[in-house]
């Protein structure tokens, strides 16, 4: 079996249709990691959902998104580290990092209109 079949066969793993809006299913998952620097982290955090990027070559150590505490996993060890820092987070802390870090960067609104509002005014200018 190749390692997208083994993935697919496990039972915690979901693979949806083609339909499925993804946005929509970013805004219901726990956590969200993807490939730095997609915007799938961008599109959940803007939802108010745990993300975080994994950049498993190390290649992008001075990125923007290095200002943002515990958002970049740079190898297998710190990919750990973050997924049980951010699914073991109060959510009373994580509403906090989200307000301080996050929303500033939406011009201080996160919802799950956030990044279309962000989308439109980049292409307003």
């Amino acid at each position: 079996l190749s390692s997208l079949d083994r993935l697919l066969a496990h039972p915690r793993c979901v693979a949806l249709a083609a339909e499925v809006d993804p946005g929509a299913a970013i805004a219901e998952a726990d956590l969200t990691v993807s490939i730095a620097y997609t915007s799938t982290t961008v599109e959940a955090l803007g939802a108010r959902r745990r993300a975080f990027y994994f950049d498993p070559g190390g290649k992008f150590r001075e990125s923007y998104y290095e200002r943002f505490p515990n958002l970049v996993a740079h190898d297998r060890e710190a990919l750990v580290r973050l997924c049980e820092h951010w699914l073991h987070m109060p959510e009373a802390d994580f509403q906090k990092y989200l307000d301080h870090y996050v929303a500033p960067e939406f011009g201080g609104c996160l919802d799950s209109g956030a990044v279309a509002r962000f989308r439109e005014a980049l292409s307003r200018e």
